[in-house]
């Protein structure tokens, strides 16, 4: 079955677009933690700005964190273009790749505009705690495990 690419382009914009809509929103928000939206989900709303890669790796180097973010970009284009616009039936791949490239896209659109990347949502497990992510970490995430299952069948 053929699966088309505008829609894979879309899923890309979706991520990018709702990732850049919550971060504006946030950055607008007083204070560092937020109110929950909905009370019965375990997540914390908090605004962090990170200057480094996950978990503040090399914040204190924001340009080489800025440079590894563009060449990842170029490594995840690399993968979706081939990927989405092949005539393939791979539907995972192309959900993956277009997952990556849109929290990929946000990410590194935050630090080159704003020269950090706004986080916004943690989780009150203590392992965990600690760390925030976006809605692009999270679709990095989930297209990095599809992409990656549709390569090694896990289907």
């Amino acid at each position: 079955m053929k699966h088309n690419g505008i829609l894979f382009a879309l899923l890309t914009g979706s991520i990018f677009a709702a990732d850049q809509y919550c971060k504006n929103r946030v950055e607008q928000m007083p204070g560092e933690t937020l109110p929950r939206p909905l009370e019965f989900l375990p997540v914390i709303l908090r605004r962090s700005h990170n200057k480094g890669m996950f978990m503040n790796l090399l914040d204190k180097w924001p340009k080489a964190s800025a440079v590894i973010s563009c060449a990842a970009l170029t490594a995840a284009s690399a993968l979706y273009l081939p990927a989405v616009w092949k005539n393939s039936g791979r539907f995972l791949e192309k959900t993956g790749a277009a997952l990556i490239l849109g929290g990929a896209l946000s990410n590194v659109w935050d630090r080159l505009k704003r020269g950090y990347v706004v986080d916004y949502i943690s989780f009150p497990f203590k392992p965990i705690r600690h760390i925030v992510f976006n809605i692009g970490d999270f679709a990095i995430f989930a297209g990095l495990s599809a992409f990656i299952g549709d390569h090694f069948h896990l289907r």
